[in-house]
């Protein structure tokens, strides 16, 4: 979240993180092996605006370790 928003809750698969504004938050999911399909699912209840321009978190990298 950009500075000057509020801390945002974010759920990702049913685990809640609190995403305070101008801060970085590392995230670790387990992604069961077996080649199946997997999804990471997010949802926030909360909508942002700095001003009158909606703003949201993001995810600048998404890596995969073995």
């Amino acid at each position: 979240m950009p500075a000057g928003t509020e801390v945002t809750p974010v759920r990702f698969n049913g685990r809640l993180v609190r995403v305070r504004p101008g801060q970085r938050v590392a995230l670790k999911f387990h992604v069961p092996g077996g080649g199946g399909a997997w999804s990471l699912h997010f949802q926030s209840a909360k909508q942002g605006y700095l001003g009158d321009r909606p703003v949201s978190v993001r995810a600048p990298v998404v890596r995969f370790d073995g």
